[in-house]
Parts: C-alpha cells; structure tokens; sequence
C-alpha cells in the first residue's frame, strides 16, 4: 500500500468529532480531547472501553482544577518536544507513543503541577526569594 502525500495530511489532522456517546457522561469529554489531538479512534470492544473508561477517569484526576483544556495544553508540550527532537536529530521523534488516555496521565499530572507552581512560592517554604540566592550563593 502507498500513501500519497494527501493520505499523509489527512492523518495529521485532528480528528474531527469521535462518537462517544457509548461511553459514561463523565469520561465522554476526556475520551474526545485525547482521540481528536492524538488522532485515535475509541475502542468499540467492551474489554477495550472498560480500560479506556478506567484509564479516562485516572486522566480527569490528573487534569486537576484545571480540567479536560490541560489535555491540549499539553499536546502543545508534546508537539515542542516533538520538534525538539527534530532539530536535533532531523527526525520528529515523539517523547513516548500515546495508545490512549491512560498514556498520558502521567504527564498530564506533571503539567498539572507545573500551572500550580508558576508565579508562586510552594507553600510551606519561606515567601523571600532572597533566601533562595543567598541559599545558593553559599559554597558548599
């Protein structure tokens, strides 16, 4: 089979509204999100969907406050590291193959963490960031 370069560009492309209306209410927006920016196609099987489902609602917890819109946040991330290891390498080599929602709940988490930690102090440490330059001007 060879595919031409307009087979290649329709495979890029988002996906344009995946049926999940098989799925639970609460997982339906999660599965979407992940199939459109990761080009996938829900499963259909019952074994299958009950993973997805599972693997769904783990992603939703790792979403946080910040909920399903981390997921193309993220897919952003994903696309610099992309290309990334395009310059460097000249191939656009992805950070890790993404089979479905539960591929990406660690590095969602981790996303997740990096929102609550930008512009503010972890608490439970000291506010004066004058503390952290006089900490690291100390020799060792």
């Amino acid at each position: 089979m060879t595919l031409t370069e307009a087979d290649l560009i329709r495979m890029m492309l988002p996906r344009a509204g995946v049926d999940v209306s098989g799925y639970p209410p609460d997982v339906q927006l999660v599965i979407s999100e992940v199939c459109k920016h990761w080009n996938l196609k829900p499963p259909s099987t019952k074994g299958s969907k009950g993973y997805w489902i599972g693997q769904a609602r783990e992603l939703l917890d790792a979403c946080g406050e910040f909920g399903e819109e981390l997921i193309a946040e993220y897919r952003l991330d994903y696309e610099a590291a992309m290309e990334k290891n395009r310059q460097r390498t000249g191939y656009g080599t992805a950070p890790f193959t993404v089979e479905g929602p539960g591929s990406l709940v660690k590095a969602v988490r981790a996303k997740a963490g990096e929102k609550r930690a930008e512009g503010q102090v972890s608490q439970g440490y000291r506010d004066d960031a004058k503390w952290l330059e006089e900490y690291y001007a100390q020799p060792d």
